[in-house]
């Protein structure tokens, strides 16, 4: 996962210059992917296919979120919002573990399931979000 996701953001962020809502719109449906896959994997290459394209995702959507947090407020609130995106991260380290062990004691799949029933919605707005612009 850190390879893909060090490659999406060296290689292909740099390389396609593409606006950050674009990213977004790659990068959710890119993670949703690797964790249907995930849900439904059986064999290691699988598992291990899902987790580089969750990767994938992950490198096209920090610097998107990062760039669109900053750039969407006035320049006096862009220090305290780029602050809070840095935190989020921090947060899912905390939360995740937590939500993902509690669902995963009920239901090896079940944390899988929540990711995707949470990025599903999270698609549809990230493409709106690209089409605007």
């Amino acid at each position: 996962a850190a390879l893909t996701s060090l490659s999406g953001q060296l290689i292909v962020v740099q390389w396609l210059k593409a606006p950050a809502t674009l990213l977004i719109a790659l990068a959710v449906p890119s993670i949703g992917a690797g964790a249907v896959i995930l849900w439904l994997a059986d064999t290691e290459a699988l598992m291990s296919g899902a987790v580089l394209l969750v990767g994938l995702g992950l490198g096209f959507g920090m610097p998107a979120i990062m760039s669109l947090a900053s750039l969407r407020v006035p320049t006096q609130e862009q220090g305290r919002v780029a602050g809070l995106a840095s935190a989020c991260p921090a947060l899912g380290f905390i939360v995740g573990p937590l939500v993902g062990t509690g669902l995963y004691t009920l239901d090896h799949r079940w944390p899988y399931l929540l990711v995707i029933a949470l990025l599903v919605p999270m698609s549809v707005l990230a493409w709106r979000l690209a089409r605007k612009v």
